[in-house]
């Protein structure tokens, strides 16, 4: 299925796993194969099964969880870049929904995609600062490389912890 991330904050609810502070990241991978779904109007956390394999749904899930188990350890939603991933531009409306879905459930948010200027339809960016592979040899463009963790995800993510901790 569909629900790696909501299935990992499963398992670490019950292996009672903790952590100073949790990031998401997600709309990046798989997000072609996942349908879209709606976001809420409910004002609460559903747990229901139902939707857990669409996206929007998927997501309210995820941070309900999160809210509901660890309600002192911070987390925060990294938007991820942007990426010459497909031709619909995908990650755009999924973003853009990840955001809202943030703002609804007042979970801080990193936006790379809007913050920085980390777009890999400039291809010397995303030779740069994506993963090369034998497949990929000019860059990916949806993983980041060493070099684009540190120069555009690694200062906004700590500025934003210090921010959430700090306050």
């Amino acid at each position: 299925g569909r629900e790696q991330i909501s299935n990992q904050i499963l398992r670490a609810i019950q292996n009672n796993e903790q952590a100073d502070v949790i990031l998401i990241n997600g709309g990046t991978n798989d997000m072609r194969h996942v349908p879209y779904g709606e976001v809420s109007d409910d004002d609460d956390f559903s747990y229901g099964e139902h939707g857990r394999q669409e996206f929007c749904q998927g997501m309210e899930y995820a941070l309900g969880l999160l809210k509901d188990n660890y309600p002192d350890t911070p987390f925060l939603y990294v938007r991820a870049h942007d990426m010459k991933f497909s031709l619909e531009r995908n990650e755009l409306h999924y973003g853009k929904t990840a955001v809202e879905i943030c703002d609804k459930w007042d979970v801080p948010l990193v936006d790379i995609f809007n913050d920085t200027d980390f777009d890999a339809h400039d291809t010397d960016i995303r030779y740069e600062y994506t993963y090369h592979s034998r497949r990929c040899a000019y860059g990916d463009s949806v993983h980041p490389n060493r070099d684009g963790y540190y120069k555009f995800y690694i200062p906004l993510v700590v500025s934003k912890i210090c921010e959430i901790t700090l306050s």
